[in-house]
């Protein structure tokens, strides 16, 4: 594994590979180990940190890449990031689990949405619909007429 002593120079100078991502490994004395500048074909240069927890290699990318933050500010937040996986933290662990509690609260949200009078009346709607009732146009303009529009509260009552 070669090591590069990323400086600013070098990172700007770094060119994009044809196929798969490049990672150049730092070989700063105050880079952490691990640390490494990684560049995709499509020329976006992202720094990261490699790691083992329970005997799997792990690679987080920072929160910002090349030129957002410049070597020495990644190097910095790199040692932070390692210091937390030396005390024990999985952070790609973290970082998804943070992500999933995320997306249960955004699909909860609209659950709940989906949960309204409104939703009710058009779902009665939609299965006269269903029953090839012809009523259900009449049933539809008087639910949207009386209650979505006039009564816009009650309409998106759980």
């Amino acid at each position: 594994m070669a090591k590069y002593l990323l400086d600013h120079r070098f990172c700007q100078s770094v060119k994009a590979p044809e196929k798969n991502a490049a990672i150049y490994f730092d070989n700063h004395p105050k880079a952490p180990i691990g640390f490494a500048l990684k560049v995709t074909p499509a020329g976006s240069k992202k720094w990261i940190i490699c790691y083992y927890t329970e005997g799997k290699e792990r690679r987080m990318t920072l929160d910002k890449g090349f030129p957002a933050w410049g070597p020495q500010r990644a190097r910095k937040e790199a040692t932070d990031l390692k210091t937390l996986v030396i005390s024990g933290a999985d952070l790609l662990a973290e970082r998804e689990a943070d992500k999933k509690a995320k997306a249960d609260a955004k699909s909860a949200q609209k659950a709940k949405a989906d949960l309204t009078l409104g939703a009710l009346m058009l779902a009665y709607v939609d299965q006269l619909k269903s029953l090839n009732k012809n009523s259900h146009r009449d049933v539809e303009w008087s639910v949207r007429k009386h209650i979505e529009r006039a009564k816009p509260t009650i309409w998106n009552t759980p």
